[in-house]
């Protein structure tokens, strides 16, 4: 039997956060939806992921927010 690697399990400590308190999300909302219906959403979407469209979508954005990005310093 092959120990298991602990550096490889561990999470990294989370180091602050990318959005202000009162934008972070915490819900979660489920959609299940058939072969034609996520076709189409595929095909509408274009760049953006699928949850990123469909909050477009839905509040009549017509780009999505910027996200933030990760800089990693060496």
């Amino acid at each position: 039997m092959t120990p298991i690697d602990q550096s490889r399990t561990r999470r990294r400590p989370r180091r602050g956060h990318a959005l202000p308190e009162t934008e972070r999300r915490r819900h979660a909302v489920m959609l299940r939806v058939n072969d034609a219906e996520l076709a189409e959403i595929d095909a509408r979407r274009g760049i953006y992921d699928r949850g990123e469209f469909l909050r477009m979508a839905l509040f009549g954005m017509t780009q999505a927010r910027p996200r933030p990005t990760t800089v990693i310093q060496h």
